[in-house]
């Protein structure tokens, strides 16, 4: 067993010095770590999350809310911007499993912030989590999530075209909600 063990680590260590130097350099600089970052998974999408948070840090400040339509957390990280709403990714109200009320939940605090941006995600398709074969902008356009599209159609025009993602703007008259969400 101890000679198994020692092999085991021997093969590990080269592996635990990789990701210790990883979370190093992104200490030193984040977001030229994520570019460099190998391999990168699908659904990561990390150059045009790069860009939406280049977008962000460029067309908006640290007091707007952003709420991302997808599964991209790393925006709201990056750009130091806080979402409205506790639904920091939306797996929990497109998958089979989740709760209508929670879908209720999400629209209910959207209308009531209305922060500044709403960002889909329009490639972002994960039916291992899901349960479901649709993007997330599939199931806003296509399934039953209509009270989400109608917010949006009413509330926010297109501002920006990304291949992973679509960026929306409150339309000019409307005021965002300027208090900042804290956990509860």
């Amino acid at each position: 067993t101890t000679e198994i063990y020692t092999l085991s680590l021997h093969d590990a260590l080269p592996i635990l010095v990789q990701q210790y130097e990883f979370f190093a350099d992104w200490r030193k600089n984040p977001e030229l770590s994520y570019k460099a970052y190998y391999p990168q998974l699908p659904l990561e999408k990390l150059y045009d999350q790069l860009s939406m948070i280049d977008f962000l840090k460029r067309d908006s400040n640290q007091n707007d809310e952003v709420y991302v339509w997808g599964i991209a957390p790393l925006v709201n990280f990056m750009a130091k911007r806080h979402s409205p709403t506790r639904f920091f990714y939306n797996y929990p109200l497109i998958s089979t499993w989740g709760l209508e009320s929670w879908r209720q939940e999400l629209v209910q605090t959207l209308e009531t912030k209305c922060p500044r941006y709403i960002i889909v995600e329009p490639n972002d398709e994960n039916p291992v989590f899901t349960n479901i074969e649709m993007t997330s902008e599939q199931y806003l356009r296509l399934r039953q999530f209509t009270s989400l599209a109608n917010l949006l159609n009413r509330r926010y025009k297109p501002a920006a075209h990304y291949t992973d993602f679509e960026v929306y703007t409150l339309k000019e008259g409307l005021k965002p909600d300027r208090t900042i969400s804290t956990p509860k």
